[in-house]
């Protein structure tokens, strides 16, 4: 797939969840001291293009005229996914130690050519689970469903699921490599903060391998520090090569608050709209970019990640930013 690069996860004090392996989430872990979300750009190192595709990953010649919205988003997400899987894989440079820990410093890292859907995550979905805090009418109540109903995502033990709680770097590692294969694009790293037994370690190697995510300078990859909906929705578009529209503020002036977006995260932000990954509640104009991402949305950008690979069909809400 085309290779991109992911902005890092830093930002401003939450509760962190931690969780099982066998579990999206769960209440164990500490509180987290407040971080100063980066005011400064990344550096932007080692893209590539490829010229036969247009930034959403379609050639220009296609025609979408007379589809209704839904119909032309499945069929990008068709035509998308066939043709970055028809094309010759490219080979990455292993990534040294140095140079992994460099591009996080930078909020950047390689990505792999070709990300397709779990078998999990594009098999038949079994019975959803019923989460007594999640009623048929809760917005997000459809993704919550989908994913549970594939394995992906579960709740605590006492029935619930609380879509409202803030998810925390081990949380997005886990459910990233549940919904995709990831390969071995990247070297392995160790993190002094990621002990052998804990959770998430096989979730945040398969990531770090894969090229989602990686860690920091210090070499740490800070498991427990909360995620914003802007650090959500860039580790989604890096991971998945999806590339930024020719006109960014063109795309990005459909939200009341464009100009609270993180200036590094512009072109991901973009990328993320016209791609659909962004769902907005209660009002789809607003994005809230550094407000901590909670389980529900996560839950919806996860699904709207495999619409866009054209695992799923769509879920027609009046919340998912459409493509202008």
């Amino acid at each position: 797939m085309v290779a991109l690069f992911v902005a890092f996860l830093s930002l401003g004090g939450v509760l962190a969840w931690g969780l099982t392996r066998g579990n999206l989430f769960s209440d164990s872990a500490p509180p987290i001291a407040p971080i100063v979300l980066p005011e400064v750009a990344p550096e932007i190192t080692a893209s590539r293009v490829d010229p036969e595709i247009s930034p959403d990953g379609l050639a220009d010649d296609v025609d979408f005229s007379g589809m209704t919205a839904q119909e032309e988003l499945a069929a990008r997400a068709a035509i998308r996914r066939e043709r970055l899987l028809s094309r010759e894989p490219r080979p990455l440079e292993e990534a040294t130690r140095a140079g992994a820990v460099g591009a996080a410093t930078a909020g950047v890292v390689a990505t792999p050519d070709r990300v397709v859907a779990s078998e999990a995550a594009s098999g038949e979905a079994q019975e959803a689970i019923t989460f007594t805090d999640v009623p048929d009418d809760y917005w997000a109540e459809p993704y919550i469903d989908a994913l549970s109903s594939r394995g992906l995502i579960s709740g605590y033990d006492d029935g619930t699921f609380r879509p409202d709680q803030p998810v925390t770097r081990a949380q997005v590692a886990n459910i990233v490599s549940r919904t995709f294969d990831l390969t071995a694009d990247q070297a392995s790293l160790e993190f002094t903060d990621v002990a052998s037994d804990y959770w998430a370690r096989e979730s945040i190697g398969e990531v770090v391998r894969g090229g989602f995510m990686t860690g920091f300078p210090d070499d740490t990859f800070a498991p427990n520090l909360p995620v914003t909906r802007t650090q959500a929705l860039t580790t989604l578009v890096t991971g998945l090569g999806i590339e930024s529209p020719t006109d960014v503020q063109a795309t990005l002036s459909r939200y009341s608050d464009a100009n609270t977006i993180p200036q590094w995260a512009n072109e991901k932000i973009a990328a993320a709209t016209d791609s659909s990954l962004v769902v907005n509640y209660p009002t789809a104009s607003q994005l809230n970019p550094t407000e901590p991402t909670t389980r529900a949305e996560l839950s919806a950008m996860i699904y709207q990640a495999l619409v866009g690979e054209g695992a799923v069909e769509p879920v027609e809400s009046e919340y998912v930013v459409k493509p202008q």
